[in-house]
């Protein structure tokens, strides 16, 4: 881990004082706690909008975010919004897709 100091106005510090000697820890403790839990959120959403807008692809967005793919997915699903796919890769599932309905041996089936 890597160290950054900061400023903290007058009035912030004397709640951390008051905070840290009512519930006996650190002033450091809670604001790294606090204030990495602020940070990561918004990276998150940064790059979460970044991938959504195709400016960064999944997997960066992963690595960025340190999230699982399975996480990152759950993020997507929770802002509403379609995943980026390239219209190559669209048309492409397309196409398969349809191949897969017209095979007889397909595990896809027409629900008409």
């Amino acid at each position: 881990m890597r160290q950054l100091g900061i400023k903290i106005p007058e009035n912030d510090m004397e709640f951390l004082d008051w905070y840290s000697k009512k519930y006996a820890t650190p002033k450091s403790v809670v604001y790294r706690e606090i204030t990495m839990g602020a940070f990561t959120r918004w990276k998150r959403m940064f790059l979460l909008n970044l991938h959504l807008d195709g400016e960064i692809g999944f997997k960066e967005f992963c690595t960025l975010a340190d999230v699982t793919m399975l996480q990152a997915m759950a993020m997507i699903e929770e802002a509403e919004r379609e995943p980026v796919v390239p219209e190559s890769l669209d048309e492409y599932t397309t196409d398969l897709l349809v191949k897969n309905l017209d095979d007889k041996t397909s595990l896809l089936k027409h629900t008409r």
